[in-house]
Parts: structure tokens; sequence; C-alpha cells
């Protein structure tokens, strides 16, 4: 099991309210959001995926999970694609397809 250290350097459920557009004072759900991301990062042992910054292989299975399994998940690659740029990540589109295929085929 990965220890968490609260104080560590990353993302902040601040930072990335304000990556995905919510306003501070917004109701918890964007905030649930941030927190089911850096859940799904612990689990995976891989620092929270930062928006704009690059990411590794595994912050972007990561990120392609946190997607898979939100609220209202994408039903297609285009919109995996059009939500992962949305919310300001980058990659280019071969990863992001070969990661989308990956989480289908194991599913």
């Amino acid at each position: 099991m990965v220890a968490s250290d609260r104080h560590a350097a990353g993302i902040q459920v601040s930072e990335l309210q304000r990556a995905i557009g919510t306003p501070p004072g917004t109701p918890a759900h964007p905030a649930a959001q941030a927190v089911m991301l850096a859940e799904l990062a612990t689990v995976a042992g891989v620092p929270v995926p930062v928006p704009g910054g690059q990411l590794t292989n595994s912050q972007l299975d990561v990120v392609r999970r946190y997607l898979r399994y939100a609220e209202h998940p994408p039903l297609s690659y285009r919109q995996a694609r059009a939500d992962f740029r949305r919310i300001g990540y980058l990659g280019s589109e071969e990863r992001i397809l070969h990661a989308w295929g990956a989480l289908l085929a194991n599913e």
C-alpha cells in the first residue's frame, strides 16, 4: 500500500477545480471528482496527473480511468478525447487512442 502525504508536492483539489473551470465555492461535486482522481492515482502508485503537464503512461491510464468511470462517462473515443482535452490534459492522439482502446479491451 502506498502511503499518502497530504503535504507532499502534487496537485491540490483547488488546482483541479480551476483547471476544470469550477469557480471556488461551488457545490462539492467537482471536489469529489478531484478526490476521485487523486484516489485513483494513489491506488495506481503514481503522482496525481496535473492538467497541462507531461503525463507518464501510468498517469494517462489514471486519467482515462477517471473519465471512464465519471458520472457522465464518454461513450466513444472521440468523446473521451474531447473530455481529456477539455479538462486540460495533453497527450498525442496516438497515446490517447491506445490508452482508450486498452481500457475497453480490459473491461
